[in-house]
Order: C-alpha cells, then sequence, then structure tokens
C-alpha cells in the first residue's frame, strides 16, 4: 500500500501551516479533562480558603479595635460623670469589705457572700444565710446601714435620671405625642412593676422549679 493510501505524508514532504496547527491543537488537548477540572476546583478552594481566612483576621482586628477603644470609652464616660464614678466605686469597696469579712468570719463562699450582702443591704432578707458570732452580727448591723443608704440613693438617682426620663417618651410612642395625665404616668409605673414582677416569677418557676404562686 502506497503512502497515499495509508494516508500518511510521504517522507521529504512538509505538512501545510493549517495540518500543523491541527496536529499541535490535538497536542495541546489534555488526556484527562478530569485532571484539568480537578486543578480547577483545588484553586477554588485554596482561594476560598485564603478569602475566609482573610475575612476572619479581619473581624479578629475589628474586636481587637473594640476592646482596645473600650477602655477609652469609659474614660471618657466617667469623665462626663464623675459622680457615677465614685458611685461604682463605693460600692465596689462595700462588697470587697462584705466578702473579706464573711469569708474569714464566718467561712463562707464569696458567691455567698455577694448573696447574702445584696439580700441584706435591699431590706429582703430570705433568712438562707444569717451571721452565727456575735462580732459579725455587729458588724452586719452597722454594715447594712450603711448598704441601705446607698441604695435609697441610687434608687433616687436611677428613677430621677433615667427612668423618669424615659416615661415620656415611652408614653409618646405608644400613645402618641401630648399631655399626658398624672393617672396615666401612674398607670405606666404600675405595668412596668407588674412586668418586672412577672418576668421574675417565670424566671424563679424555670429556674427554681417553683410554682407560680411561690415565685409571685
Amino acid at each position: 500500500m502506497g503512502d497515499e493510501e495509508r494516508g500518511s505524508p510521504r517522507k521529504g514532504t512538509s505538512l501545510d501551516v493549517s495540518e500543523r496547527s491541527e496536529m499541535g491543537n490535538y497536542d495541546n488537548i489534555p488526556a484527562d479533562t478530569s485532571v484539568a477540572r480537578g486543578i480547577d476546583d483545588d484553586v477554588h478552594d485554596e482561594e476560598f480558603r485564603n478569602e475566609t481566612v482573610s475575612i476572619f483576621t479581619e473581624q479578629c482586628f475589628d474586636f481587637m479595635a473594640c476592646l482596645w477603644k473600650g477602655p477609652v470609652y469609659m474614660f471618657e464616660f466617667f469623665r462626663a460623670h464623675p459622680l457615677t464614678f465614685v458611685e461604682l466605686l463605693a460600692w465596689f469597696i462595700y462588697y470587697i469589705v462584705g466578702i473579706v469579712y464573711y469569708s474569714n468570719t464566718e467561712g463562707w463562699e464569696i458567691v455567698e457572700c455577694i448573696y447574702f450582702i445584696t439580700v441584706s443591704f435591699s431590706t429582703i432578707g430570705y433568712g438562707q444565710y444569717a451571721p452565727t458570732q456575735e462580732s459579725s452580727r455587729i458588724f452586719t448591723s452597722f454594715y447594712v446601714v450603711f448598704g441601705i443608704f446607698c441604695v435609697l440613693t441610687a434608687i433616687n438617682r436611677v428613677a430621677s435620671r433615667w427612668l423618669i426620663r424615659l416615661q415620656k417618651p415611652t408614653l409618646d410612642f405608644f400613645l402618641g405625642k401630648m399631655h399626658h395625665s398624672p393617672s396615666t404616668k401612674i398607670f405606666f409605673s404600675c405595668v412596668v412593676i407588674f412586668m418586672l414582677i412577672f418576668f421574675g416569677m417565670f424566671m424563679f418557676n424555670a429556674l427554681e422549679g417553683w410554682g407560680y404562686a411561690n415565685s409571685f
């Protein structure tokens, strides 16, 4: 069979441009296209991981920036409200003194000391914890009186500075902007009180397993 019949080029005969280009294109086609797709998937996954790490790193830096700015904002707030800083410092010292004394004298844990101090100066006094020594009872008598004074001062400041200021905007939001009578304001205060009571009732029912009557 001749060269022409076999379809192969004759020796010494050069291929034309179109034939060489076609053969060149066939040579460049991958033997297995799945390999090329696998390479593309790997590149895409690598780009996705890099983007995810970049976003996570940026969020971490933003969080650290917020933490860094937090003390600055707090300093600016206390500088604008120095009396609030003094009150918080007095509360902190008050609790520290009570924790140190009751933990050493009565042998209570820190949580137990905080619980007893809180229910004592708030005039609740559930009675789960009580001083057992004479020195502790005398100390508690004066210690609680000072705490009650701090509580009344704090209640007066919170009521006059925050609650009364929030009362009118809240009533304007629900009832419209108008002149609200004293009876409406009293009713609003009663609603807030009952909301707090029912919130505490449901919380004690869920956390302590008490009935609704005992929680109320």
